[in-house]
């Protein structure tokens, strides 16, 4: 087998001087390397052992052979002459590699049957690999086995191997997730392709606020697959901020037509409140939008108020389903299997608002000092949602030494916070968001206002201007901070306080 795969090497190191696409020169020259590599030359058994001796010679001749086709045209000459050298070689061998020049062949017809070969050997080598790995761990194993951990290693290394892969080249790295060579034109159109998708307000998820609207610059909203943390000191709105958002997004906004054969979903997940809480907040929250009237809970018509939400949330043609999880049990393996589930069942999940992340289990992710399991979390969960083109908002607590502030009398706390890392659990976790809006009720003469920064934002293009990175909303009794995409002109204050009129009483 070994002798096979190192013929092949050799060949298609050959033909390398009669491709034209440079490209696929270098993914040949990859390809060989590694199926050079991955032979391993034998021990030493005797005074003479002639598979050892054909193995070294071949691997030298690979070697010698790809360098002389980087910096020159290969020296057939040469090439013959170290050939004969090689010990066991059949005579068959020898004529195929000399005859490299001969008439009407088709170079690159056969170099793609050598890239088979040598791919379906890599491919079997990394499988043998996989096994060999997980299986020695349970062998080995001096504790109990996590069956179900272990479970979930072996979907995923085998999911590698299922259907096409490339396998050969630097994507073949454990972890590398694209790459782009600059001697392949159309490499380089895909990845523009995709930079102008990304960049395309197609797709993009409206808030309901204008002054957020403006804070996210050119896009003029989220960006599936991006990954969002709106951070607040206790009690401070930032769940009844998420849950407006997820609102928002089933509303105000419509699914692309690419799309139409799959179910849109908007999904909320709580670690926290319940679901009856959930409900009933997202129904005040649409009846007082529309009416300014406050919702007295105690009175509400079961019948009539599911009529009534479900006709709100349903008529873009979005759906919404929220979940309550077992923080203690919940892992990031579960919102993987979650995503998984829903997807098997036809939806295709645009946002997910997580309230929230940093409570649920860290079991599997690395710890270490203090705060890497939280921001191991983020990573993992961001890279996850980022793959699946899912925007996923969660609330984040500030940390509680941005009290010592508020006890000096600091007035517009999010502006004093911002860029400052006044993160819980671990000091940097920003560092794997993609965007982070900072939160903080102020008061002025007793009337509460939501105040907002814009903190961090991972994009593209222009940048937001300073001026509308920051807004404050008034907070009222029916409707908390109202919707205002449909005004005419927004709601969105510069400065806390800003439309308090010099008669109005204090209510708050």
């Amino acid at each position: 087998m070994d002798k096979h795969i190192l013929l092949n090497a050799i060949e298609l190191a050959c033909l390398l001087n009669y491709i034209p696409d440079a490209g696929r020169r270098v993914s040949y020259k990859e390809l060989v390397e590694e199926a050079e590599q991955s032979v391993k030359t034998p021990m030493v058994l005797g005074d003479k052992d002639t598979e050892r001796d054909f193995i070294v010679s071949m691997k030298g001749l690979i070697e010698w052979t790809l360098k002389q086709s980087a910096n020159t045209k290969l020296n057939l000459t040469h090439f013959k002459k170290r050939l004969k050298g090689v010990p066991s070689l059949k005579s068959v061998d020898i004529t195929v590699l000399e005859k490299i020049e001969a008439d009407e062949r088709n170079y690159e017809e056969e170099a793609d049957a050598c890239k088979e070969i040598l791919t379906e050997h890599l491919i079997e080598k990394r499988f043998k690999k996989v096994i060999r790995g997980i299986t020695g761990r349970i062998s080995f194993a001096n504790e109990r086995i996590d069956v179900a951990e272990l479970s979930r290693e072996f979907t995923e290394a085998f999911s590698t191997f299922t259907g096409p892969r490339e396998v050969s080249g630097v994507k073949s790295v454990a972890g590398v997730l694209s790459s782009i060579d600059y001697t392949k034109q159309d490499d380089i159109k895909k990845v523009f392709d995709e930079a102008i998708e990304e960049s395309s307000i197609e797709g993009i998820l409206t808030p309901g606020y204008q002054g957020v609207k403006d804070m996210l610059g050119w896009h003029q909203g989220f960006r599936r697959g991006d990954f969002w943390m709106i951070a607040a000191l206790q009690h401070n709105w930032k769940s009844g901020f998420g849950l407006n958002l997820l609102k928002h997004f089933a509303i105000h906004n419509r699914p692309l037509v690419t799309e139409e054969k799959l179910k849109p979903l908007h999904l909320h997940i709580s670690a926290e409140n319940a679901i009856t809480d959930n409900l009933t907040i997202m129904y005040q929250s649409l009846k007082e939008n529309e009416t300014h009237e406050e919702i007295d809970i105690t009175k509400i018509d079961s019948g009539e108020a599911s009529a009534y939400v479900y006709k709100r949330t349903s008529e873009t043609g979005y759906e919404i389903q929220m979940l309550r999880v077992n923080p203690s049990e919940f892992t990031f393996r579960s919102l993987e299997d979650l995503v998984h589930y829903y997807e098997g069942q036809g939806y295709c999940i645009h946002t997910i608002v997580f309230d929230y992340l940093n409570m649920i289990s860290k079991k599997g992710c690395l710890s270490g000092a203090q705060g890497m399991d939280t921001r191991d979390l983020f990573r993992r969960v961001r890279n996850f949602m980022s793959e699946k083109k899912i925007l996923f908002i969660t609330p984040h607590q500030i940390s509680t030494d941005a009290k010592y502030l508020l006890r000096q009398g600091v007035e517009d706390l999010v502006k004093e916070l911002k860029g400052k890392s006044y993160w819980d659990s671990c000091k940097t976790i920003d560092q794997e968001v993609d965007g982070c809006i900072i939160c903080h009720i102020e008061f002025y003469k007793g009337i509460p206002y939501f105040t907002m920064i814009l903190d961090k934002h991972r994009k593209a293009g222009q940048i937001t201007l300073e001026e509308k990175k920051y807004c404050a909303y008034r907070m009222y009794p029916a409707g908390a901070v109202r919707d205002d995409i449909h005004l005419e002109k927004s709601e969105a204050l510069s400065k806390v306080g800003g439309d308090v009129k010099s008669s109005e009483e204090d209510w708050y």
